[in-house]
């Protein structure tokens, strides 16, 4: 649901789908802990993962093209990265926080540093204490098979009901 949300914002924020409800960004980030994804032949091991706030500053900067954060000490690159994200408007999505090792860290920086022009999507599986938080529940078994149906169409699959109840029962209600 948050890489949808991305690429609504996305197609949004290029004009390529006007759509004045969504917001638009000059800039979209993807973070993740997760250290493998699900395809139609299983799972796959993802090659960047992002387990710390020092490898979340490392993908911004290369996401925005600011060898700045990188090479500056590590002590001074929470500031760089705050100022930069600062300047213009910024989806930052943070993917897995169950799995980042200095997850404390992660939260204070993104509660404290970050102006209202970032906006942030963090997923996990725990629950986090958070302001302006959105919990996502577990879906009902119907509003999982629409969303997998729709997920079917949109990407132009074929999934007989037989296969959806499948994917429901391995995944249960949770928006994957």
């Amino acid at each position: 649901m948050a890489l949808e949300a991305a690429y609504r914002c996305l197609r949004a924020s290029t004009g390529e789908v006007p759509d004045l409800r969504v917001p638009r960004f000059d800039a979209i980030i993807f973070v993740s802990a997760k250290q493998n994804y699900l395809t139609s032949r299983g799972f796959r091991f993802r090659s960047r993962v992002q387990r710390t706030l020092r490898d979340m500053f490392h993908e911004i900067a290369r996401t925005l093209n600011q060898s700045r954060i990188t090479q500056s000490p590590p002590e001074e690159q929470r500031s760089i990265v705050a100022e930069i994200l600062a300047k213009q408007p910024t989806l930052l999505i943070v993917d897995n926080l169950e799995t980042v090792e200095d997850k404390d860290q992660v939260l204070d920086f993104l509660d404290a540093d970050l102006t209202p022009s970032t906006k942030v999507i963090i997923t996990t599986r725990e629950r986090v204490l958070a302001h302006s938080l959105i919990r996502l529940e577990e879906l009902t078994r119907e509003e999982a098979l629409e969303l997998l149906a729709y997920e079917a169409q949109e990407k132009g699959a074929s999934l007989t009901r037989e296969r959806m109840e499948t994917i429901y029962e391995r995944i249960g209600g949770i928006p994957a």
